[in-house]
């Protein structure tokens, strides 16, 4: 009966996101005929920092909240999350006030300034995003996680499409339907929390003491986790970030769409995978004390669906040109190189909630510092020599050696290694090919 929870809230939050990733190949198109590669480098910029910012803004106390068995703790877990979250983007704004014109010469966008409001509110939204869906993930009320996702494509799609007709197809447009988008899926984890759990909430009586003594309790978070993902996040738009500091925004736009492409089976159907399995993990670590089959099953799901993606990704150059016009030509080239790192990338992100499960963040911290350094050594070393595919090439490379280890780490922390799982994996395979036969 676990098992069949399991498998069902897995597609009870695939069922909202596989719908955003449809919605949304659907609309790109459309949004590359109305925007141009210069347009969707700034978006790739705005959300790479998004991306940084938010995954400390709330001080990783809202990663907390699925691991409290406690609702008095859950309430003031939450609490420290939004307070944080306010914090954080209170010093974003008095940043950009004293020192804008220093962060503008450093990104190298230009237009910065213009839409620096729409960021500190999409770090804001996001993290406020972030708290009450953990808060849902605690609760097992997944359903309310697929509607945000897709209630955050169809506004998005739906803003930045009429803002290009009826107003002007320019940068400003583009980022204002991403943060509408963003905000629409902040209402419905809002009232998903507040309509399941709305009692324990307003009886939370939590005061300075108490929040005190939860950060105290989860310190780990905001010094081991926060760090560890803060570099996970960076490492993952410092692509973008060299990119539109040597190339310019039009080639960071090509990047952009690529690994827009790229991560969206990543982004929806690997995000829905990673935030159930969490919680199964959370349950097994406390009922037996060592999830090891959950995690070598999990893996032979993630590698038969990351096969379907890579043959998807190795085909683009026969309808992605046609599709989105002839404009974007470089963006198949970049999809081929950096398509065997994704697919890997996507079966290894989800499983690697287990060190938080087993109270191993530090070993994550490591592996992050590594993967950092290397993949800033290599866009140091190889971004003023002016060739575009020679660094995204390295980087690919660089990726997929590092994503090896972090599996063979993660793996190790419930006592299983690459030779389980790929045996779990193989028998998966034999057992499809059998019900196939039959």
């Amino acid at each position: 009966m676990a098992g069949e929870g399991f498998v069902k809230n897995i597609f009870a939050m695939m069922s909202g996101t596989t719908l955003s990733m449809l919605l949304l190949v659907a609309a790109t198109p459309v949004l590359t005929r109305l925007y141009s590669p210069r347009c969707f480098g700034v978006l790739g910029f705005y959300m790479a920092v998004v991306g940084i910012v938010t995954v400390f803004a709330a001080g990783r106390y809202d990663f907390a909240l699925v691991t409290t068995e406690k609702d008095q703790e859950a309430g003031e877990l939450l609490g420290l999350a939004l307070i944080c979250s306010l914090v954080t983007t209170l010093v974003m704004v008095l940043a950009g006030f004293f020192w804008m014109p220093l962060m503008t010469r450093l990104s190298g966008v230009d237009s910065l300034e213009s839409w620096f409001f729409l960021l500190t509110g999409g770090v804001f939204t996001t993290a406020i995003y972030q708290a009450f869906n953990y808060y849902l993930i605690r609760l097992k009320q997944f359903r309310y996680s697929a509607a945000s996702n897709v209630a955050r494509t169809l506004v998005t799609i739906a803003a930045q499409v009429l803002l290009a007709l009826l107003w002007k197809a320019e940068t400003l447009s583009l980022l204002g339907g991403y943060f509408l988008g963003q905000f629409a899926a902040a209402l419905v984890v809002m009232l998903g929390v507040f309509k399941n759990d709305k009692e324990i909430l307003v009886n939370t009586t939590a005061s300075v003491g108490s929040l005190l003594n939860v950060a105290g309790k989860y310190k780990k978070y905001p010094l081991l986790n926060s760090f560890s993902s803060s570099l996970n996040s960076l490492t993952t738009s410092l692509p973008v970030i060299f990119l539109t500091r040597y190339f310019g925004t039009a080639v960071s736009g090509y990047y952009t769409l690529a690994a827009r492409l790229l991560q969206l089976p990543s982004y929806l159907i690997g995000r829905a995978f990673s935030q159930v399995l969490y919680q199964r993990l959370a349950e097994e670590e406390n009922l037996r004390g060592n999830p090891k089959r959950l995690m070598e099953k999990s893996f032979a799901v993630l590698f038969g669906l990351s096969l379907g993606y890579l043959v998807l990704m190795l085909l683009t150059p026969l309808y992605l040109v046609p599709i989105f016009g002839q404009g974007w030509q470089r963006t198949v080239l970049y999809i081929l190189i950096l398509a065997p790192s994704f697919s890997l990338i996507f079966i290894v992100s989800p499983l690697s909630v287990v060190a938080a499960v087993k109270d191993r963040i530090e070993l994550v911290s490591i592996w992050q510092v590594c993967a950092f350094v290397v993949i800033l050594f290599w866009l140091l070393l190889s971004g003023p020599w002016g060739n575009d595919v020679l660094l995204l090439t390295g980087l690919s490379a660089a990726n997929i050696l590092l994503y090896l280890v972090y599996l063979k780490m993660i793996l190790s922390t419930c006592s299983t290694g690459i030779k389980e799982v790929s045996r779990e994996t193989l028998y998966m395979f034999i057992r499809l090919a059998g019900r196939i036969r039959s």
